[in-house]
C-alpha cells in the first residue's frame, strides 16, 4: 500500500476531527482541534518529501501554483460569507462584517479574524510557502529544511524582541509545527516494529489521545502542556509516523481516502454547512443532548456530499487558471 494512500486516509480522519471541533458540543472542550496539527505538520513533511523527490528543485511557478490551488476557493467562500453575513448577520453574529474586515480576510492578514474560520491557518501555510521559495533561492550548499528551520526560529525570537503586533502574529510559535514535518521526513524510513497489529493498535490509541488531548489542556493552563505546538504537535507527529509505517491494505472502505482527497475543500467549507445546523441545535437546546450526537453524523454526511461538488468546481477553476498561467 502506497504511503500516499495512508496519508490521504489520515487527512480524512483529520478532516472529521476539524469538523467535529466546530460543533458547539465538542468545541467548548477543544475536542478535535488537533486535526489542524495534522495538516500543518503534513505540509512541512510533504514539502520536503516532494522537494527531494524532484531532485532538490522547486518549480519557477511554485508560489503561483500554491496561490491558484488555495486562494480562489477561499476568496469565493469568504465573499459568500460576507454577503450572507450582511443579509442574515445572526448566523455569524461573532463576526464584524465591515468592508475593512473583508479586505483583512481576503488578504489573510495575521492577527485579524477571517470570515472563514480555518483562514487563520492559511496565513501560516502561505507564509511557510514564501519562506520555502526564498530559502530555495539562496545558500544552495545548505539543506533546504535547515535554512527554513533557521528562518522560523530566528523570526520567532525576533518577534519577541521587537514587540510588533503584526510580526508577533505572523511569527507565531505554531510555525514550529512545519519543522516537525522535516523531522518526520528524516526518520520516515526508521521503523520501530514491523508488526502491523502493534502499529494499528498504537495508531488507534494515538487517535483517541489527540482527539481528546485539547480538552485535557484546560487542566494545564499556563504550563508547557498548554502549548499546542509542543505536546499536542509532538503527539500528532508520532501519530503521522505511525501512518507512514502501517499497512492499510486490509482497509476495505475507501470512504476515508475519499474524504482525504477532498480534505482541503472540506477544511475550508465545512463551517458554512455546520454553523446553521449548530445554530438550530442551540435554539432548540439540543446541543448537549443524546439527540445531538445522533444528528452530528447526518450533518457530517451532508458536509462531505456538498463539499464533493464544491471540490469539482474548485478543480475546474484551478485547471482554467493553470491554463491561463501556462499561456502567460
Amino acid at each position: 500500500m502506497e504511503k500516499n494512500y495512508n496519508l490521504q486516509v489520515l487527512r480524512g480522519i483529520a478532516c472529521i476531527f476539524v469538523c467535529l471541533n466546530h460543533f458547539t458540543f465538542f468545541n467548548k472542550y477543544g475536542f478535535g482541534s488537533a486535526g489542524v496539527e495534522v495538516f500543518l505538520i503534513l505540509s512541512g513533511y510533504l514539502t520536503i518529501f516532494n522537494y527531494y523527490k524532484k531532485g532538490g528543485n522547486l518549480s519557477d511557478h511554485y508560489l503561483k501554483r500554491k496561490f491558484i490551488t488555495i486562494l480562489p476557493m477561499y476568496w469565493i467562500l469568504t465573499v459568500l460569507v460576507y454577503i450572507v453575513g450582511l443579509i442574515i448577520p445572526s448566523i455569524f453574529n461573532t463576526l464584524d462584517f465591515s468592508f475593512k474586515n473583508l479586505i483583512y480576510s481576503l488578504l489573510l492578514i495575521p492577527g485579524k479574524t477571517p470570515f472563514i474560520p480555518p483562514g487563520w491557518t492559511l496565513t501560516y501555510i502561505f507564509y511557510f510557502y514564501i519562506i520555502v521559495y526564498l530559502c530555495n533561492s539562496c545558500f544552495k550548499q545548505i539543506r533546504l529544511e535547515t535554512k527554513i528551520t533557521i528562518w522560523i526560529v530566528l523570526a520567532i525570537i525576533v518577534s519577541f524582541i521587537i514587540h510588533n503586533e503584526f510580526v508577533i502574529s505572523l511569527n507565531s510559535p505554531i510555525m514550529i509545527e512545519f519543522v516537525y514535518g522535516f523531522i518526520l521526513y528524516r526518520i520516515k524510513d526508521l521503523k520501530f516494529t514491523s508488526n502491523n497489529k502493534i502499529i494499528t493498535s498504537f495508531i488507534s490509541i494515538m487517535l483517541v489521545l489527540i482527539f481528546f488531548f485539547p480538552g485535557l489542556r484546560l487542566f494545564f493552563q499556563n504550563t508547557i502542556l498548554d502549548c499546542r505546538f509542543i505536546i499536542q504537535a509532538l503527539i500528532t507527529t508520532v501519530l503521522i509516523k505511525g501512518f507512514l509505517d502501517v499497512d492499510l491494505s486490509g482497509l476495505k472502505s475507501s470512504h476515508l481516502k475519499m474524504i482525504g482527497d477532498i480534505s482541503f475543500t472540506i477544511y475550508l467549507a465545512h463551517v458554512l454547512i455546520i454553523r446553521p445546523f449548530d445554530k438550530i441545535a442551540r435554539i432548540f437546546k439540543i446541543d448537549t443532548s443524546f439527540v445531538m450526537l445522533l444528528m452530528i453524523p447526518i450533518c457530517l454526511f451532508f458536509v462531505v456530499i456538498i463539499c464533493k461538488y464544491i471540490d469539482l468546481i474548485n478543480k475546474k477553476i484551478c485547471i482554467y487558471l493553470n491554463r491561463i498561467n501556462m499561456v502567460g
